[in-house]
């Protein structure tokens, strides 16, 4: 298993009740930033689609170009706050 040195983070709220519900962006990066300097990881690049559906990933630019730097190993793992904010299926 390779050792987690870099990370990703990606937040997505796709309405206004998420965001009313503490699921806004700024606290979703606010907490994946303190679990990442929690496991002392250097924050690679934060994706960030606002407004967007979850229902699949032709609509979010953000998490398009997450796919391609995964391809190109920029870092080791992805924190989202929750699953369900990378897809819903």
């Amino acid at each position: 298993m390779t050792e987690i040195k870099k990370v990703a983070i990606y937040c997505r709220v796709s309405t206004e009740e998420q965001a009313s519900e503490g699921y806004s962006i700024a606290a979703q990066l606010q907490t994946l930033r303190q679990y990442a300097q929690l496991y002392g990881w250097e924050l690679a690049e934060e994706y960030v689609d606002e407004g967007i559906s979850g229902k699949n990933i032709s609509g979010r630019p953000a998490v398009r170009k997450l796919v391609a730097d995964v391809e190109k190993d920029k870092f080791q793992a992805v924190l989202v706050l929750k699953i369900s904010r990378l897809s819903r299926n």
